[in-house]
């Protein structure tokens, strides 16, 4: 692993109470595979948020990350694609959830994913 990997590595591992990590996975993959692989690269703990999107860009998948608002802190492509994750997952007759015990969006009150989206509070 080079010293540039290391470092991206090490930055992504920072994080505050109030941060979620964002996740990127190519679209029809298992949010399973892409969680326990996050996990097993020591990118989060049992506890953290972490929000797990298909990437629909044009170019290479972002690297993880720690983030605090969905609209301020992703870039365009990157909301444009979490935007695709969710309006799919809504149209799904079952929710696409994952096996592992990290909490879901769908189970944090509306007053947090509010604030978290647009960094509005409530």
């Amino acid at each position: 692993m080079n010293i540039a990997a290391r470092i991206e590595k090490l930055e992504a591992r920072r994080r505050t109470g109030d941060e979620m990590l964002m996740l990127w996975r190519k679209p029809g993959t298992g949010i399973d595979a892409a969680m326990l692989s996050a996990n097993k690269a020591g990118l989060f703990v049992s506890g953290d948020l972490v929000l797990c999107g298909e990437w629909y860009g044009d170019d290479d998948m972002p690297s993880a990350r720690w983030v605090r608002r969905i609209v301020s802190d992703l870039t365009p492509p990157e909301r444009e694609s979490l935007y695709q994750t969710l309006k799919k997952q809504i149209s799904s007759p079952a929710r696409n959830g994952s096996s592992t015990d990290v909490p879901h969006l769908c189970d944090l009150p509306d007053e947090a994913l509010w604030e978290r989206a647009i960094g509005v509070e409530t």
